[in-house]
């Protein structure tokens, strides 16, 4: 069960507001979490709909799925310079899709080892 007592429909609204938030690339930026314009990144904007602390990991988890590499934090990949607003999007709406599928509980994906990972690993 999620700390704060919310379901995963509230979860769900609530990544479907963070998507809002950045729907366009004019509504989103990097370098910064929002911007005197109203534009957020992609931190931001997970700030800003209320899944910021539970959600950051999974959300990570989904970026690096959606983009093949190996990000540190969603700040990383938000300003790195190859990425793009559609990327964001990709890896956010995965992040949902992570939830409505019922493959997250306190923002932890219930996924199989990554396939880049060796067999001592994933045998652990």
């Amino acid at each position: 069960m999620p700390l704060d007592g919310a379901s995963p429909p509230d979860y769900l609204a609530k990544f479907d507001r963070a998507i809002e938030l950045i729907a366009t690339p004019a509504q989103w930026v990097k370098n910064t979490e929002r911007n005197r314009h109203g534009q957020y990144c992609l931190r931001g904007a997970l700030v800003a709909a209320g899944l910021a602390e539970m959600f950051e990991p999974l959300v990570l988890e989904a970026v690096n799925e959606t983009t093949g590499h190996d990000y540190p934090s969603i700040v990383s990949f938000n300003d790195a310079p190859q990425t793009e607003h559609a990327d964001v999007l990709r890896a956010l709406r995965q992040a949902r899709a992570y939830i409505a599928a019922g493959q997250a509980a306190g923002g932890t994906p219930a996924r199989a080892p990554r396939q880049d990972r060796g067999v001592a690993e994933e045998t652990r």
